[in-house]
């Protein structure tokens, strides 16, 4: 059994997509028998039961093993914040450094998806020969950023990219290199919901006879710091009956988000909903309660591949989506969503009116979605990464 080491610097209590991802990656990976999984991370060290707490939360098996360094423990050198985040980065890499070298005749391999910690990734890989396989997520705006990412991806013995065409960018740097999706359906998040829509609205405070548009997500900017592309869907609400709401689930802190502030400049506040971020194990209801979901372009550039995709594809309600091409890898116009050009907001106001107006196309994008998820477990994914790593 091969000793599977991930290792990342991200804090596992946040509620950011990225760590209920790392974690069902390695509950996943676990499940394959030829794997024994280490997740090693950065983070404050936590007790047994606060760690206990967060896997129930995401209801993720404890079938892997967690080591915490407390990096952020490390004493504040600074008031300046900029600096103070380099301080903590640069002991960060020293303390999965140490790491690495400390378990070095334990570790098979090593896993991870952070291009930020180099330090222990290239230590392991040049000097202490580990296999290293980098998780490729983005082409990073900021140029300094993006030359770690091709070094990294260079020197790594294989890179898996979370779109194909992320593969075809990065495949100049090395041959030995396979797309693996991002995340993956879960139907028993929907399945075990036992309430009607009209109940669900109640429950959650919705409004009960209108029409809803959900989304639920980033509301602000990727990490790239581009725009999520929520505003032109906003532009869309205005072009709508006033029946139609849009309900936006991912507001983070108490001040007035922009797109509220859009709302009123349109003069359809009332139509807009912008409520703070839910658990992951809530969401399903919040979608569940909507009409349609809408997926947004997630920002521009080849990595931006929504991981609300997968959860949509079995929520049992249609979906409207950004015509990018991440996003088309795995939903097709008129087959499993409707597609439109994103940066037009009558394009959005015209695709809600179609799926208004066509109930028999909604039933049939419901269905071949159903479908579609089959294809997208977070087992197969699992299995997908193993295939490429014995293969590498």
């Amino acid at each position: 059994m091969k000793k599977f080491y991930y290792i990342t610097k991200t804090n596992l209590s946040s509620d950011r997509a990225n760590v209920y991802n790392t974690l069902k990656t390695c509950e996943s990976i676990s499940e394959i028998e030829a794997f024994h999984v280490t997740l090693v991370t950065t983070d404050r060290l936590y007790s047994k039961s606060k760690l206990a707490e967060i896997l129930t939360d995401y209801s993720i098996k404890e079938n892997f093993s967690v080591h915490c360094l407390s990096t952020y423990g490390f004493p504040l050198l600074s008031s300046g914040r900029h600096l103070w985040a380099r301080i903590a980065l640069a002991w960060q890499n020293i303390s999965l450094l140490f790491y690495v070298i400390r378990k070095r005749n334990d570790i098979d391999l090593i896993y991870f998806r952070d291009p930020f910690i180099f330090l222990p990734i290239f230590f392991a890989k040049k000097i202490l020969r580990i296999p290293v396989f980098f998780e490729i997520h983005a082409e990073l705006k900021n140029k300094m950023s993006q030359s770690l990412n091709n070094i990294l991806s260079r020197i790594s013995t294989g890179n898996i990219t979370i779109t194909h065409a992320l593969e075809n960018y990065y495949r100049g740097n090395n041959s030995s290199i396979s797309t693996v999706f991002c995340a993956a359906a879960e139907p028993e998040r929907f399945d075990k919901i036992n309430l009607s829509t009209k109940e669900l609205r109640q429950k959650l405070s919705l409004p009960s006879d209108k029409f809803l548009l959900g989304y639920a997500g980033v509301l602000d900017r990727t990490g790239n710091n581009d725009p999520y592309g929520v505003e032109e869907i906003i532009h869309g609400v205005s072009r709508l009956p006033e029946e139609t709401i849009f309900i936006g689930i991912g507001k983070r802190g108490n001040k007035k988000n922009y797109l509220e502030k859009l709302s009123e400049d349109l003069q359809i506040p009332d139509r807009i909903h912008i409520l703070e971020r839910v658990p992951k194990k809530n969401v399903a209801e919040y979608l569940s309660a909507c009409d349609i979901l809408l997926i947004p372009p997630g920002g521009g550039r080849i990595g931006n591949s929504p991981t609300k995709i997968f959860e949509y594809l079995v929520s049992g309600k249609p979906i409207i989506a950004a015509n990018t091409a991440p996003i088309r890898e795995i939903l097709q116009h008129k087959k499993n969503a409707l597609l439109i050009d994103h940066k037009s907001p009558q394009a959005w106001a015209d695709a809600v009116k179609e799926l208004r107006d066509n109930p028999l196309l909604v039933t049939q994008l419901i269905k071949r979605a159903r479908e579609d998820a089959q294809l997208y477990t977070w087992r197969a994914r699992a299995n997908q990464i193993f295939i490429f790593i014995k293969s590498s």
